[in-house]
């Protein structure tokens, strides 16, 4: 063995020539991880100017030079004009001075760990378009909705039928993404909606993400339950998180306002951690229709594959033949 199990320090080998070159190696590792502190674990465009001993925990969406070839959640140590990314290991502790922070190294990321005193719920001021991670306000039947595409160019989604406005509502775009379904692909292929510019188009995230996508195929909004139990709609709020906390984070719940409403029969709105029985949480509206709503906490614990916050899953039913304005707006973000 040539170096340590657990810091990964260089030993000196038997009748090895310039013994102090391998000893300052194992004292400047020790410098930059014993008693670690990093800068940022959010920051994700590699630095143009570092100082020399600055620390970063990368994120997900790093980039750069030398980060761009990083493991996500690696230690980015700045040393004699070179980036090294070193390895953390389970169980590591790392205080993040831009947010007074204290972060634990899990089985495979990064959590932070929140202090006796630290304030656990961070409020989300604003409205409509600025916190309404789900509006809906057409008639429709409830979730799983499907359409058929006419057209695929670049990131836009044409619709054989002017529906964009049951998929995504104008006052979510720049607030949440919706996952989407292409169910004519074996397996089932996702993308991610962040806007409905007209009544037949829907611009999603990552144009990649459809360019194997074809006319005549059948998109759903709504998981197929193979993927998520339930009929949920999974909601990615990173876009509100970046706009009004200024950065995106694994959030460990959200403070809801939940409104519903029925057309002459009842509806509700519901909220999951991950769709399984029993985990819904909620509003009705009136038997007989009209609208009703209020406020809940909701956890949320599945990691977004498309950004570092936790994803919302929600669910529409309705009992008769039709369900009016839908609205889910974040309150409130629990760290």
């Amino acid at each position: 063995m040539s170096q340590t199990t657990h810091l990964q320090l260089p030993f000196l080998a038997a009748a090895q020539a310039q013994k102090h070159v391998t000893v300052n190696e194992t004292l400047l590792r020790l410098d930059a991880l014993v008693q670690l502190a990093a800068k940022s674990a959010t920051t994700s465009t590699q630095p143009a100017s570092p100082s020399d001993g600055d620390i970063y925990l990368l994120p997900a969406a790093k980039s750069g030079a030398a980060w761009g070839a990083m493991a996500s959640g690696a230690i980015a140590y700045y040393r004699d004009g070179v980036w090294e990314e070193l390895t953390p290991n389970p169980g590591w502790r790392c205080y993040v001075a831009d947010e007074a922070a204290l972060y634990a190294r899990g089985a495979s990321a990064w959590k932070r760990i929140a202090a006796e005193q630290e304030h656990r719920l961070i409020f989300t001021p604003g409205g409509d378009g600025v916190v309404s991670i789900y509006r809906i306000d057409p008639a429709r039947t409830q979730n799983p909705r499907t359409d058929t595409i006419s057209g695929i160019a670049s990131d836009i989604i044409t619709l054989a039928s002017a529906n964009a406005g049951l998929f995504f509502g104008a006052q979510m775009a720049g607030v949440s993404y919706a996952r989407i379904w292409n169910t004519s692909k074996t397996p089932n292929q996702s993308a991610w909606i962040k806007a409905a510019p007209s009544s037949t188009t829907l611009r999603v995230v990552d144009a990649a993400a459809i360019a194997g996508w074809s006319n005549g195929e059948t998109i759903q909004l709504g998981d197929p339950t193979g993927i998520t139990p339930n009929r949920v709609i999974a909601l990615d709020i990173s876009p509100m998180m970046q706009t009004v906390l200024g950065r995106v984070f694994r959030q460990s719940g959200v403070l809801l306002k939940a409104l519903v409403e029925g057309l002459g029969a009842q509806a509700t709105l519901d909220t999951t951690e991950a769709g399984l029985n029993g985990s819904f949480n909620g509003h009705r509206s009136e038997s007989g229709g009209g609208r009703l709503g209020g406020q809940y906490t909701q956890v949320t614990s599945v990691q977004s594959p498309i950004s570092d916050s936790n994803l919302v899953f929600m669910r529409e039913t309705v009992t008769g033949s039709a369900m009016g304005v839908t609205a889910l707006s974040v309150v409130g973000v629990w760290v």
